[in-house]
């Protein structure tokens, strides 16, 4: 598969998980393998980097000890650790700044593990509700479209566009993000005029 990065914006309600989850059936029905983030940024005690724990998590139950290569399970369980021991309370901007080189090595390792399974089949990550991730998420979502090229991993990241708006949020990182994705695919609700066009239509 090819590698890309797409951007699926829109309100909240408007169907972006749903449109995601239909995609995925799609993919999953030609062959791809399909992990799923969840952006929670710490709602009911999620940790962060929360997304990219599911994520290595769901890949290392997929992958078998007795497979061919021995080493491929142990490295997803050490990466799976590797994440978990990054994602305590989240660190202050000082903290954050200080943990950068740790994240870099440990996602680019995610990055690896994902490259090396799309060269056995097509490998697509969801990542949901971007706007809800925490700070380190967001980092290592930068980090890993920074240098997905030639990976063959697809990643579809959906988000509300008050990320945009929110004077809180990082919005530099997000800025990088919206400039490297291949695609932008913005949802929006019917006008005045579709909306009467549409209840003509029934």
């Amino acid at each position: 598969g090819s590698s890309a990065l797409v951007m699926l914006e829109g309100e909240s309600g408007i169907g972006k998980s749903r449109l995601a989850s239909e995609f995925t059936t799609v993919a999953r029905n030609r062959g791809a393998k399909v992990l799923w983030g969840h952006c929670d940024g710490g709602v009911g005690g999620a940790p962060v980097l929360w997304p990219w724990i599911q994520i290595v998590q769901e890949q290392s139950r997929d992958c078998e000890p007795e497979e061919p290569d021995p080493h491929s399970h142990r490295d997803l369980t050490k990466l799976a650790g590797d994440i978990l021991r990054l994602a305590s309370p989240e660190p202050d901007s000082g903290g954050a700044l200080a943990i950068r080189p740790e994240l870099e090595t440990v996602i680019d390792a995610t990055l690896g593990m994902l490259s090396k399974a799309a060269r056995s089949f097509p490998v697509v990550v969801i990542m949901d509700n971007v706007h809800r991730a925490d700070r380190l998420s967001l980092d290592a979502l930068g980090i890993v479209a920074r240098d997905l090229s030639g990976t063959g991993v697809l990643i579809v990241a959906s988000y509300h566009d008050c990320l945009l708006r929110s004077a809180s949020s990082p919005a530099k990182t997000f800025a990088e993000l919206a400039l490297r994705a291949s695609y932008h695919i913005q949802l929006r609700g019917l006008d005045e005029d579709e909306l009467a066009e549409l209840v003509e239509l029934r």
